[in-house]
């Protein structure tokens, strides 16, 4: 056994062990109650928390009896309630706090009965704090593992794509296409695996590619949240690996019409990107809100430490509006955004012959023009995503009924190199899909019942239909349905421990028109099945959590899976699927004990996951000629397969410096040859070390840097060509505050370090970009107040 299976087991070992000692324990503060209530009476205190700009429920608010003898400690559920059980008689210091929220505290007597409380916390004007990547509770699913990005954090990475945002947050990795293109990985797992759900509504485009991107605009987001298990009831199937949450910022009614203005620019690539929000409400009607925001961004070819990247610039244009409405009890939203770039394919990657392209593999640098320019030529892709959202909300006697009705048009065209210059022009690609989704979702958070459950349940359905045009063919014409119901209940009785469990079934039915050359009749294809999700979380003192979550999740075959045959453009390479794929079904215990001291935090979370019928693209190691060039070939296979691994996180704080290291380990077995599954992140672990050099009221500069070494994949089997060596990247920051205005300066791999990475498609052909300087402008501005 090796070292790192060894090590894992011995962690799952130790967490049975601390479970049973940790029940026992909790029977006998049970006992300890039980006698203290012969003492003196007991009583409950419960109440909601409410934002007192929107009226709404505040999720995740943390309450705090503290006594002289004993404290009481809740977190409030997603309709804002609380309650606390079993308090002795006397006084107490109430403390509500809430992140961008006024702290509430007030002196609480509790002699005669039992007390209901109504808390409004009030919004703090947005102040800038030191950056740091936290893990943090997710107030939908309390014991999931969740990691969250906030409005700060979004700040320090402004400028990449959303798979290069969460990256290197534990457990979080990106399988890349060049420099421009980044999808967001969990545990090892990609692509529609994970559900990205974007302001509640789930993201779907033509997400069966690695050079498919998600079409999200960054600079939307006020907050990001991914949570790290199989199976999330409330957002449907497919969720193997995990839910990428993004939330946009709220909608506000403090400033008449205030602005933000976001610039950065980045010397590899020559990138300059520019984003403004505007955002108010109506004068005589504050209930009515509005939000126009838009991004755009250009750059050239990228540069290695030796050559450059030939085409592998892009332009990016986007925009967006927000409309709310908010009456008593009542919301109405209206969001739009369109998503629309432009972006180069490397040219070394589409090689005319095989034996050309094995010589290019084995080359040490691409064949290539060696020059910048910002010109875009084929091959390359156009891609266009529109999403289109209706929210609304009516709070009752009963709970909270919600309605969220979306449409989203995905348009990706594509265009191959062609031999003569009329063939080449850009007008007219070689593959162009449309694909156009309908959602509604129907949910009712109903209010706690019994003192101790809360919950919701919904229905959802989904209907899409894909269509495609051009010169060659790759995925056929369908139209997919879905329908699911789901219910998940919370149950908490003590401050020790709290659980949840939830249950969800799926009906998927998928029409499939094949091109007549293959059949004339269409093929009709039906998935059901049942996904469920369960955990509990222990609270160990004031210092220490301790989660455990058991979930389940299933997936059916996509069309690309079951019937592509063709060039797959972006990632070069020739793809084959299978008809006779079936549906996955997936297993996966993950925990996380977190331990909290003034200067310290801890965290371990070790993961097992079981996948029956896994579907993956294997690299056949062989090469397939068309009139398009020599591509790699790659064909889609189902085996059963065994994940295991840990994320280690630990941050220290003295003074005027922070430490913080993270470690991630995963390994990934084919059960059927006993073979590593190709496309598995090696181990790798970062240092981090961040200085406040001063500090004053309107003033504060901050220097961070981080080192991170990437190991070598030595777990592989059939491939191209070996994995490369391991490499380290050296990173330096330098962030500036004048009051709120926010500048910083970072340099990307500061000793212009060449390496290839295992989880980018390009890396047979070339390096990764070299050293790159990155300056961010943060400027907020309050134009119009209230009382001007």
């Amino acid at each position: 056994m090796r070292l790192c299976d060894f090590l894992i087991s011995i962690a799952t070992m130790l967490q049975v062990i601390i479970l049973i000692s940790l029940f026992f324990g909790i029977q006998s503060l049970s006992a300890q109650s039980k006698s203290t209530a012969l003492i003196g009476k007991e009583y409950s205190f419960s109440g909601h928390v409410f934002d007192g700009d929107s009226a709404k429920e505040l999720w995740g608010a943390t309450i705090i009896l503290l006594g002289k003898e004993n404290s009481f400690y809740a977190i409030s559920d997603s309709l804002g309630s609380f309650s606390i059980h079993k308090i002795p008689q006397g006084d107490y210091k109430l403390v509500v706090t809430h992140v961008g929220y006024e702290p509430y505290e007030q002196i609480f007597h509790l002699h005669h009965e039992s007390v209901y409380k109504k808390i409004i916390l009030h919004q703090v004007a947005c102040q800038l704090h030191e950056i740091e990547i936290k893990e943090e509770r997710y107030a939908g699913e309390l014991t999931q593992v969740t990691t969250s990005l906030g409005r700060d954090e979004l700040t320090q990475k402004r400028g990449f794509g959303l798979g290069e945002t969460l990256k290197n947050l534990p457990g979080i990795t990106t399988i890349n296409l060049g420099s421009a293109i980044s999808k967001p990985m969990i545990h090892g797992l990609s692509g529609n695996r994970i559900l990205i759900i974007n302001g509640g509504l789930r993201q779907e485009g033509q997400q069966w590619g690695n050079d498919h991107a998600p079409e999200i605009d960054p600079f939307v987001a006020d907050s990001i949240a991914v949570i790290k298990g199989a199976s999330s009831v409330r957002y449907g199937p497919d969720a193997l690996a995990g839910v990428i949450l993004v939330e946009p910022r709220r909608l506000q009614k403090e400033q008449l019409i205030r602005s933000e203005i976001h610039l950065v620019g980045m010397t590899n690539g020559q990138q300059g990107t520019s984003s403004m929000l505007l955002e108010g409400f109506v004068y005589r009607f504050p209930s009515l809100q509005w939000r126009l925001q838009g991004t755009m961004s250009k750059a050239g070819n990228f540069h290695t430490p030796n050559y450059y990247l030939y085409n592998t610039g892009f332009e990016e244009k986007n925009f967006s509006y927000h409309v709310g409405y908010f009456p008593k009890n009542l919301g109405v939203e209206v969001f739009y955004s369109q998503f629309n770039t432009t972006l180069g394919i490397f040219s070394g990657a589409h090689i005319g012959n095989i034996e050309d392209l094995k010589y290019a593999i084995s080359l040490q640098r691409p064949q290539t023009f060696d020059v910048f320019d910002y010109r875009i030529r084929r091959p390359m892709q156009r891609v266009e995503h529109e999403l289109f959202r209706i929210k609304s909300w009516w709070k009752t006697s009963l709970g909270r009924l919600e309605l969220l009705v979306g449409r989203q048009f995905n348009d990706r065209a594509e265009l191959d190199v062609r031999r003569t210059a009329e063939q080449n022009s850009i007008l007219y690609p070689d593959l162009h899909f449309k694909l156009t989704t309908h959602s509604t979702d129907f949910v009712f958070e109903h209010k706690p019942f019994l003192y101790h459950f809360s919950g919701a349940i919904g229905l959802n359905y989904l209907t899409q239909k894909n269509t495609w045009d051009g010169t060659r063919y790759f995925i056929p014409f369908y139209t997919l349905q879905n329908l699911g119901f789901f219910v998940h209940e919370k149950y908490k009785r003590c401050q020790h421990w709290e659980a949840e469990m939830g249950l969800r079934y799926d009906v998927r039915y998928l029409d499939v028109i094949l091109p007549r050359t293959e059949s004339e009749a269409p093929l009709y294809y039906s998935f059901r099945n049942l996904s469920f999700t369960s955990g509990i979380q222990f609270f160990i003192g004031n210092k220490a959590t301790w989660k455990h979550h058991l979930g389940s999740a299933w997936r059916a075959p996509q069309a690309n899976e079951l019937f592509s045959n063709g060039i797959h453009h972006g990632a070069a390479s020739f793809e084959v699927g299978n008809r006779n794929l079936k549906a996955e079904r997936g297993f996966k215990y993950i925990s996380m004990l977190q331990f909290t001291e003034k200067n310290l935090q801890f965290e371990l979370s070790p993961y097992i996951q079981w996948i029956h019928n896994f579907i993956f693209l294997n690299p056949t190691g062989r090469f397939v000629q068309t009139v398009r060039g020599g591509f790699p070939l790659f064909e889609y296979q189902q085996v059963n397969a065994f994940w295991s691994g840990t994320d280690v996180s630990v941050s220290h704080s003295h003074k005027a410096l922070t430490n913080i290291c993270k470690f991630m380990y995963v390994r990934a077995e084919n059960l059927f040859l006993r073979k590593p599954l190709p496309l598995v992140p090696s181990w790798r672990v970062s240092l981090k070390s961040n200085y406040r050099f001063f500090e004053t009221k309107n003033y504060r500069l901050i220097a961070g840097v981080e080192l991170l070494h990437v190991a070598k994949q030595n777990r592989w089997y059939i491939d191209f060509a070996p994995p490369p060596p391991a490499y380290q990247l050296l990173n330096v920051e330098f962030t500036f505050y004048f009051k709120q205005i926010r500048a910083s300066l970072e340099i990307r791999n500061v000793f212009n370090t060449s390496y290839r990475d295992y989880l980018d498609r390009l890396r047979y052909y070339a390096d990764e970009v070299g050293r790159n300087f990155i300056f961010r402008l943060h400027v907020p501005l309050n134009l119009l107040s209230p009382n001007a």
